[in-house]
């Protein structure tokens, strides 16, 4: 009865463990009956403008899901919009964090940009370019933005089970040895556990932030001040630019209108709020 009692206790342990991981599901449309078959036909005729509309319908419809939205991008891509199809490719890489197709659609489009916005300097000394990672920026790009949230959530569970396993090894086990690899296998997977844990609330957390933003209009200069009429502090950007947004001015009725936006580390300033979208 004590054993039983003990066993009713750790399944008790695992089933209040994971209710805890983070967890996302998506569902998959019917391809029939929401239109998606529809897009295809009209992205194969070059009827581009045609597809974009339908892709959002069905999206309005139906959901997101990372390949609607890479789909939406390739649309948009063809239809000349370079904006809202950097807008899809990153929202479809927040769904599918690592998705080679989807990183290397988007680092085409983005070359594009840039090459764009370099011809805008005019001979000016300016870097309009996103800024070179470093060594930490790479490490928590590979975990908060390169790996999805369930990813990391699988294997603190797997860690936590095994945590389990061995505790059950210590208690249950007469044999010292064993006990003693069942107190330190126990120490080892619950410290995995742990950082797994926090791994998936990091990109959980990334996943739902709203601090980068593509600029939508055609083309823009930040301002020094968010004002109109205020000085202007950068050469032009085309659409399509990605930007991180720093603050945030809202009006009287705490609405955005203003967003203060970074390029690079030399390259910031004020934008208006219907001039750029959050991704």
């Amino acid at each position: 009865m004590k054993n039983v009692k003990n066993v009713s206790i750790l399944v008790s342990i695992i089933s209040l463990f994971a209710m805890m991981i983070p967890a996302r599901a998506y569902a998959e449309p019917d391809p029939e009956s929401s239109g998606i078959e529809k897009a295809a036909q009209l992205y194969s005729q070059q009827k581009f403008e045609e597809a974009v509309s339908v892709y959002e319908s069905v999206m309005s419809a139906d959901g997101t899901t990372p390949e609607l939205l890479y789909n939406l991008g390739n649309a948009c891509y063809k239809a000349e919009k370079p904006a809202q199809a950097v807008l899809a490719y990153e929202r479809a890489l927040k769904l599918d964090p690592g998705n080679k197709q989807i990183i290397n659609n988007l680092t085409y489009v983005r070359n594009r940009i840039d090459d764009r916005n370099k011809a805008e300097l005019r001979g000016k000394n300016i870097n309009v370019t996103l800024d070179d990672e470093t060594f930490f920026g790479s490490m928590y790009a590979l975990i908060a933005k390169e790996t999805s949230s369930n990813y990391w959530a699988t294997f603190a569970a797997l860690s936590f089970v095994l945590t389990v396993i061995f505790v059950a090894l210590y208690i249950f086990v007469r044999n010292v040895n064993a006990r003693k690899v069942g107190f330190f296998g126990s120490l080892f997977f619950v410290s995995f556990a742990v950082i797994f844990l926090i791994f998936s609330f990091m990109a959980a957390k990334e996943f739902d932030s709203r601090e980068e933003a593509v600029v939508t209009a055609y083309k823009i200069e930040l301002l020094t001040e968010p004002k109109d009429g205020a000085k202007v502090s950068t050469t032009p950007l085309n659409a399509g630019t990605k930007l991180t947004v720093l603050e945030t001015e809202t009006n009287a009725k705490g609405i955005p209108t203003w967003y203060k936006v970074r390029l690079n580390s030399e390259f910031s300033g004020w934008i208006k709020c219907n001039d750029i979208e959050l991704i």
